[in-house]
């Protein structure tokens, strides 16, 4: 048992690295056939019982002696549903009671992408990107937010690394009380750079993914100016040191870009993105930001890998959402990378409305460089579960 302190509002915090595997949920999402494995692995509460799960590129087809074999095909993004298991809201479901949703097949027969570009070219494609959000409505209704990277091949090459970020968007299910078959998506592109002419005193142009994770608060009584959505993104210019971002806009005027604020230091938010300033660094590409309200008093909760595709499963904590944000501290080590020489790990991230009093369910990814070592190791390439122990005092 490692166990790690640090100092938040001047208080001393415990994290203890002692997580341990899930099983169970390991075993909901171990799949012979249909979707057997994605990455991201990001979640909706979706409040009402269910949550929903947004995957990236991933595998369609069958599992067989542990391989994808033969007839399997990589689609770009996959979402899936399920109820609160009848075992208990935060047990995992059982197998029959996760239903995966993605496009028809295409004119070779087949699949495809549950959402593709409406303004597609060749060699573009979207990532969720991890974040996404229900926003309730009159009546009963449900609007579902799924944040996502816009990408694009960078050349030619056969590379698992032949991506580029264009973009940042939006997919929009305003039929989300619905069953998932009844879904109608629409799309809204987000704007993810800085213009000169857009910043005050800020002039460097900078690019950020947005939507890495989102938050709603919602005070009561219930109104459309009732709370704000936050909605957090990664600026990935400097690949040693990436910056985590915050904007903010009312619920309802989430499709009205022009209505959102970027936090721009202490207590001030600006309609100009120029005027942004980081909240957190040395940030990978993916995190989560939940706001645990089982605590005391209100407290915000990051999960992240380890930079640079460490070991390390990391935690950090705030007062607000904007921070300030505590210094990383581990709470697990991933085990299983030396099962091969191209493996490494990323995309961890907090599930906190699946998880036991004082626990935090935290899924991660092992992946290969090579998609070779990918096909013939079907036990890679799908969210590995663990539950990590928080300190009672944290």
């Amino acid at each position: 048992m490692i166990i790690s302190c640090f100092s938040l509002s001047g208080q001393t915090r415990a994290v203890v690295e002692n997580a341990i595997p899930d099983v169970e949920w390991d075993a909901a999402f171990t799949r012979t056939e249909g979707w057997t494995g994605g990455d991201v692995a990001g979640t909706v509460n979706m409040g009402d019982g269910r949550t929903v799960w947004m995957f990236g590129d991933s595998w369609i087809g069958k599992v067989g002696e542990g391989k994808h074999v033969g007839g399997s095909h990589m689609i770009n993004n996959v979402i899936a549903i399920h109820d609160s298991s009848e075992l208990g809201s935060v047990r995992a479901p059982l197998y029959k009671d996760i239903h995966f949703a993605w496009g028809p097949n295409n004119s070779e027969n087949k699949p495809t992408a549950w959402i593709i570009p409406k303004t597609r070219t060749d060699g573009e494609w979207y990532w969720p990107s991890g974040g996404g959000v229900v926003i309730p409505g009159c009546n009963g209704t449900q609007k579902l937010i799924v944040f996502l990277f816009h990408l694009a091949r960078r050349g030619e090459e056969d590379s698992s690394w032949n991506f580029k970020h264009i973009g940042s968007a939006m997919a929009i299910v305003d039929d989300a009380q619905e069953t998932i078959e009844k879904w109608k998506t629409r799309q809204l592109t987000i704007p993810y750079s800085t213009k000169p002419e857009s910043a005050t005193h800020i002039h460097s142009p900078r690019t950020i993914n947005w939507g890495v994770s989102a938050i709603l608060q919602i005070k009561e009584p219930l109104h459309e100016k009732s709370g704000f959505l936050y909605i957090y993104g990664i600026d990935d210019s400097e690949v040693l040191n990436k910056k985590l971002f915050l904007a903010r806009v009312y619920p309802d005027d989430v499709e009205k870009l022009d209505q959102w604020q970027f936090f721009s230091g202490e207590d001030n938010w600006s309609a100009f993105l120029g005027d942004a300033i980081s909240i957190a660094e040395n940030v990978p590409s993916e995190l989560s930001v939940n706001e645990d309200v089982r605590l005391n008093a209100d407290t915000f909760v990051m999960v992240h890998s380890e930079p640079l595709f460490g070991r390390k499963i990391m935690i950090r904590r705030a007062p607000n959402p904007e921070g300030p944000w505590s210094d990383p501290e581990p709470i697990y080590t991933v085990p299983g990378l030396d099962r091969g020489k191209e493996y490494f790990t990323y995309a961890a991230k907090g599930h906190l409305h699946l998880s036991r009093q004082n626990e935090l369910l935290v899924t991660y990814i092992i992946n290969a460089n090579s998609i070779w070592e990918m096909a013939i190791d079907a036990a890679i390439y799908r969210p590995r579960f663990i539950r990590a122990s928080l300190h009672p005092d944290l």
